[in-house]
Parts: structure tokens; sequence; C-alpha cells
């Protein structure tokens, strides 16, 4: 496994917060665009990645992300379903909790999660 010197974004969110400011639009959207790029191989090749959060994105040289620990990605080889419930449940979809059979959809929902946290340092789940 390749070393991420930059560690995770979840660094970015902490200096965000920290500084009570938003981080640039600019590096929340090249982040987001590659993180897409990613799901979009994974789901390519019909893995599931399934615990996509800032703790599992990593940060690289020059703002290069990679997507990390798939400990419980799960490759749909007879069926795009699956049911089990498993992931960080501030970033789980509804289906999972819900534990109705979903599919690549979970990390779409996952990835909206990560952007609104990316973009306002705060957890969609501390809403209100």
């Amino acid at each position: 496994m390749e070393y991420a010197p930059d560690g995770d974004i979840r660094k970015i969110i902490q200096r965000a917060q920290q500084a009570k400011k938003a981080p640039p639009e600019d590096l929340v959207w090249k982040i987001f665009i590659q993180i897409v790029q990613g799901l979009e191989a994974l789901h390519s090749l019909k893995i599931l990645h399934r615990d996509i959060k800032p703790g599992n994105i990593m940060l690289m040289a020059n703002d290069v992300v990679k997507i990390g620990d798939l400990g419980v990605a799960k490759v749909l080889k007879n069926s795009p379903l699956t049911n089990t419930q498993i992931g960080t449940p501030y970033y789980m979809a509804p289906e999972i909790w819900r534990t109705r059979p979903y599919t690549y959809s979970c990390d779409t929902f996952s990835l909206g999660c990560l952007l609104y946290e990316a973009a306002i340092h705060r957890c969609p789940a501390q809403w209100g």
C-alpha cells in the first residue's frame, strides 16, 4: 500500500473548523472530482466501497487524493444488490439503515455527505 504523507481529508476539515472558515472552494471541487473518478473506477469493477468518509480519502502530494480502506468493500458478482448493514453511521445511506437491499448509490450518498462536510466543515448528522 502506498504511503499518504499528508494523511487524509479529515485534516482539511479540521483546519477549516479551527479557522472557522470553509476550505477553498477550488480545493473542495478538486478533491470531489477525484473521488468521483475513483468511485467510477471501483464501480466499473463491480466493487462497492461501503465506507466513503473523510478518514478513508488519503491526501497525496499536489492535492491528489486516493480512496483507501477497502476493508468492508464488496464485489457484486452475481447481483447488483447487497443488504449487509455496514459502514460509518454518519455516512450511511437510508437504505442501509433500513436493512434494505442497496447498490452503488450508497457510495454516492456517502460521497454527498463527505462533500457537505468538506464544504461546510460540519458532518451532515450535526444539522440544526
